[in-house]
């Protein structure tokens, strides 16, 4: 938030623009590796070894399952033609019918 305050007042006087906000926006890039990072250091710290897997796992999920929805959000409000977002639909719909129609070997778990 204070980056884009920031921003907004650099460029309040110089309309268009933007060397400011991109100087700005480059020495926020290793705060933001950090704390992109550290949740999975800590897990990795703190966790068996038998059970990080899962715990990365489940971390990943709610790390990049805001992002993605956001995205998707941002993509049907903003696509002009909808093919892709109908092909790639088709495909999961045939990826989860052939897992369906397929049994899964007893020794897989």
């Amino acid at each position: 938030l204070l980056a884009l305050v920031l921003c907004v007042a650099a460029n309040a006087l110089r309309v268009g623009q933007t060397t400011a906000c991109s100087v700005l926006f480059s020495f926020l890039g290793l705060p933001w590796a950090v704390t992109m990072s550290l949740p999975y250091v800590i897990v990795s710290q703190l966790s068996r070894e038998s059970e990080r897997g899962r715990l990365m796992g489940a971390l990943n999920i709610f790390v990049v399952l805001p992002s993605f929805l956001v995205l998707a959000m941002v993509g049907l409000t903003s696509m002009q033609s909808n093919h892709i977002l109908q092909v790639g639909f088709m495909t999961a719909a045939a990826a989860s019918a052939l897992w369906l129609i397929k049994p899964v070997h007893p020794q897989i778990t």
